[in-house]
C-alpha cells in the first residue's frame, strides 16, 4: 500500500471510509440487491463530495459510474479491509463469541487469518498483554497500523503469512483466535501450526461460516451469472464432504480467488471437533448444534506430557 493510500485512509472522513464499504456491498449484492446498493453508494458519494471520483484516483475502482464500475486488484482488497474497520466500529468494545475476559487480560494473543486486525484492536482494549496477527492480504499489515492508529490504540503486530506455515516459536500464545478464516486453509495444517504455536492449557477459538450462508452465497453468484465463483464456491462444498467422509482435503492454487485460497473448504461440525481432537486440542464448548449464525467452538490445548503429538508433514 502506497504512501498517498495509507495517508487518505488515515485521514479520510468516515464518510469516505462508509462509501469504500458500500462498493464492496455493491460487488457482493446479488440480482435483487443491486438497485439498492447502487443507490447507497450513490448517496454516500454525495454526502463525502464525489467520493468515486477519489477512490478512483486512489487506483481503487476502474471507473467513476457506479453502474459500470469495477474493482482493481488493490481495490478489492483494500475495501474489503475498510468494510472489516467500518463493522467493527459499531461493536468495538464487543469480545467475539466464545472469547471470555480472563481469556484476554494479561495474555498473549495470535489471531489467524486477522484481517486488519479489528478483532485484536477489541483485545488490546480488554488488556491483552502481546496482539499478533497473521494473513495473507498483502495490504493488511499496513491497514491495521492506520486503524489502530485512527483510534489512537497500540497497532497490533500482523505478518504476511499462511496459516499452515506460521512463523512464531512453539508455545508463544496463550490464546490463539480464528474467525471465519480457516475455511481458507488446508484445516489439518492449519490446527497442526496453532497446535505448535500454542502453549500448554491454551485457549483456541474458532469461528466457521453456517451452511446457509455457503447456500447464501452460490444463490447470489448464479443470480448475477458468475460462473468463475459459483465454481469455486461449489469445489469448497465438495472438498468438506470429502474431508467429512475420507478425511481428505483437495489442495489446489487459485490466483484469482480474492484471499488467495489454497484449500477452499466447508467444515461441517463433526469435522472440526474431530480435527480438535487430533491435534490435541480438547473441545471445552459449541454451538454448532444451535443453528448459531456463527459455529464457533472453544477448545484447550493439552499439556505435550501428556499427550503423543502427531506428525504432519
Amino acid at each position: 500500500m502506497n504512501d498517498v493510500l495509507s495517508q487518505t485512509l488515515s485521514n479520510a472522513p468516515d464518510d469516505f471510509l462508509r462509501l469504500l464499504r458500500a462498493l464492496m456491498h455493491l460487488h457482493n449484492a446479488g440480482a435483487r440487491q443491486l438497485d439498492a446498493a447502487r443507490q447507497e453508494v450513490q448517496r454516500l458519494n454525495t454526502e463525502c463530495g464525489d467520493g468515486l471520483a477519489q477512490a478512483h484516483r486512489l487506483g481503487l475502482v476502474d471507473s467513476e459510474d457506479p453502474e459500470h464500475l469495477g474493482f482493481t486488484a488493490l481495490g478489492k482488497q483494500v475495501c474489503d479491509g475498510v468494510k472489516q474497520y467500518v463493522n467493527w466500529l459499531d461493536h468495538a468494545d464487543e469480545l467475539p463469541i466464545g472469547v471470555r475476559p480472563e481469556m484476554v487480560k494479561g495474555k498473549e494473543i495470535l489471531d489467524v487469518g486477522c484481517g486488519v486486525g479489528c478483532a485484536l484492536l477489541t483485545f488490546g482494549r480488554h488488556g491483552a498483554a502481546g496482539l499478533t496477527g497473521a494473513d495473507m492480504m498483502a495490504t493488511f499489515p499496513a491497514m491495521a497500523r492506520v486503524f489502530a492508529a485512527r483510534q489512537k490504540l497500540q497497532a497490533p503486530l500482523v505478518v504476511l503469512a499462511d496459516g499452515a506455515r506460521l512463523p512464531f516459536p512453539d508455545r508463544s500464545f496463550d490464546l490463539v483466535f480464528c474467525r471465519l478464516a480457516i475455511n481458507y486453509m488446508h484445516s489439518e495444517d492449519a490446527l497442526a501450526e496453532m497446535a505448535r504455536v500454542a502453549r500448554d492449557g491454551a485457549d483456541l477459538v474458532i469461528c466457521l461460516n453456517m451452511l446457509r450462508w455457503h447456500m447464501k452465497t452460490m444463490r447470489k453468484q448464479l443470480s448475477r451469472l458468475q460462473w468463475k465463483g459459483l465454481a469455486f464456491d461449489l469445489f469448497r462444498m465438495g472438498n468438506g464432504l470429502l474431508l467429512h467422509t475420507l478425511h481428505r482435503q483437495i489442495t489446489l492454487s487459485y490466483a484469482g480467488q480474492m484471499f488467495g485460497t489454497h484449500s477452499p473448504v466447508w467444515h461441517t461440525p463433526w469435522t472440526m471437533r474431530r480435527q480438535l481432537a487430533r491435534w490435541s486440542f480438547d473441545c471445552l464448548w459449541d454451538n454448532a448444534t444451535e443453528h448459531a449464525d456463527t459455529p464457533t467452538f472453544h477448545a484447550r490445548r493439552r499439556p505435550r506430557e501428556t499427550t503423543m503429538e502427531h506428525d504432519h508433514s
